[in-house]
């Protein structure tokens, strides 16, 4: 397959999980990527005709860039996810709860500039900040930032430059800086839950407290050992998994096609969502832990 076959086959969902082409293109990193780069980049600038199309190649892009480690492909998705509202959201789905922070942090080249750009974006979706955030915690894991340096950020962001509005950005903040800084930052914390920041199901002052209050050896091995942090490694392993590439019963395929990209087909429950047996714990920490 040349690269142009290889797009072809990436362009639309149709059900098929296109592994061949995937194969391809992943041998063939020096070729494709002036053209996954452009189809980022058509991405941002044309983003009704994703709608129109049900074209899900940007989606294929973002994840072989990412496991290129693509430095030019970083301002891009940046570009695509800093588009206003929750259009980003709509035309990636699960991508942002689960994938977007790996993504990111696969592709910024140890420069988190853009990745802050992010976080301090009032106009863009909550959930985007709150991937943007998760990136800073991937680069710590996989040993490319300091835990100091992205405390000193996190510090920064308590102290002013984080708006002081009740939002996903903030749940994630205070969930990735209880994981990571040392227990000075406490009063931070308890300032943001006492100012009404902070959604409670997302994660307790309870909770909240427990992990700042463990040894930075206890905070490395934890976050060392998050697979939802690790840098993208593997698009077929990833990808080939999520549901809507599943055999569909019949009763499934009686039922009108979404006109919403069918990222997944199945209702798919993120890992930092809260538990849908209503133990009021998140997903990654209850029942996905019984179902792996």
């Amino acid at each position: 397959m040349n690269c142009e076959e290889i797009l072809e086959e990436l362009k639309d969902f149709d059900g098929r999980f296109p592994r061949q082409a995937l194969e391809e293109a992943l041998g063939r990193r020096g070729e494709i990527t002036p053209f996954l780069l452009e189809v980022l980049e058509h991405a941002a600038l044309s983003h009704d005709d994703l709608h129109k199309n049900r074209s899900i190649a940007h989606i294929y892009a973002m994840f072989l860039l990412a496991q290129f480690r693509e430095k030019k492909a970083h301002p891009l998705i940046v570009r695509f996810f800093s588009l206003p509202g929750d259009i980003s959201l709509e035309l990636t789905g699960d991508v942002v709860t689960e994938n977007l922070g790996s993504i990111l942090a696969s592709t910024c080249d140890n420069d988190i500039s853009l990745i802050t750009s992010l976080i301090e974006n009032q106009d863009i979706n909550e959930y985007v900040r709150g991937a943007a955030l998760e990136a800073l915690m991937c680069l710590v894991a996989a040993g490319q930032k300091t835990d100091e340096e992205i405390s000193a950020y996190f510090s920064r962001l308590f102290k002013g430059t984080l708006e002081r509005e009740y939002s996903h950005a903030w749940s994630y903040l205070v969930d990735a800086a209880a994981r990571l800084c040392p227990e000075e930052m406490m009063t931070d914390l308890e300032q943001a839950y006492d100012d009404g920041l902070v959604n409670h199901f997302y994660i307790s002052p309870a909770e909240a407290k427990k992990l700042i209050k463990m040894s930075a050896q206890e905070k490395r091995v934890a976050l060392e050992s998050d697979k939802g942090l690790f840098l993208v490694s593997d698009v077929i392993a990833e990808m080939e998994s999520w549901a809507c590439f599943r055999p569909r019963s019949n009763s499934e395929k009686l039922k009108p096609e979404s006109k919403i990209i069918p990222v997944r087909q199945d209702p798919k429950i993120g890992r930092n969502q809260p538990c849908p047996c209503g133990s009021g714990k998140k997903y990654k920490k209850c029942c996905l832990r019984k179902e792996g």
